[in-house]
This record gives C-alpha cells, structure tokens and sequence, in this order.
C-alpha cells in the first residue's frame, strides 16, 4: 500500500489494489472512493 495525498480533502490516504481510500488517524477507516487517481498498479 502507498500513501497518497488526496487534494479533495487534503489528508494523507492509503490507496488499495482496489483503488480504494482510506483515511489515517481516524478510528472508522472511512473509503475516499477511487476516482482513477491512483497510479500505483
């Protein structure tokens, strides 16, 4: 898993094979959806 840097919300979030988001330093992993910004295949 790399860390991305979602220019949304501005947080550092952790982006899955899936494409998936999850942001860090909450309890609650909550998905940022995969808008196709991820580059790390």
């Amino acid at each position: 898993l790399r860390q991305k840097i979602d220019k949304g919300f501005g947080r550092p979030l952790i982006r899955t094979h899936r494409g998936g988001g999850y942001s860090l330093g909450m309890e609650d992993p909550v998905p940022a959806g995969g808008d196709g910004e991820h580059d790390d295949r």
